[in-house]
């Protein structure tokens, strides 16, 4: 559900996903992972960020829909871009790692540094 195009899952990735779950206290560590914010969703952690979020969203997110997305986008200050990967799901860095490092890669060119002082 969560590559819906298909392109780049090989046994590696799926290995690379799976193996951790065969660990002793998986099921435990998995629980805690979605309660890793005391059941605050990232809507409501983005709210009180001060720090400019650039998000890249799956066109094709069977979990967190697009809409969501451009809903957040419009609504969250702290939001400063939303970029869509077509046809990627919710883990577009791994459909297309391509796409997801030019954007990126974009997104660091953008950042002004302060001058350092010598």
């Amino acid at each position: 559900q969560a590559y819906p195009s298909g392109q780049n899952i090989d046994n590696e990735l799926i290995n690379l996903l799976y193996q951790p779950t065969k660990r002793e206290g998986a099921a435990e560590a998995f629980r805690g992972f979605i309660n890793l914010f005391d059941d605050y969703l990232a809507p409501q952690l983005m709210e009180n960020l001060t720090v400019p979020v650039d998000l890249i969203w799956g066109e094709r997110d069977p979990w967190e829909p697009i809409k969501e997305a451009k809903q957040w986008r419009k609504n969250i200050d702290c939001i400063h871009s939303l970029t869509v990967i077509k046809g990627a799901g919710h883990c577009p860095h791994d459909e297309d790692p391509t796409k997801a490092n030019e954007i990126i890669i974009s997104l660091l060119e953008k950042i002004t540094l302060p001058a350092s002082k010598s």
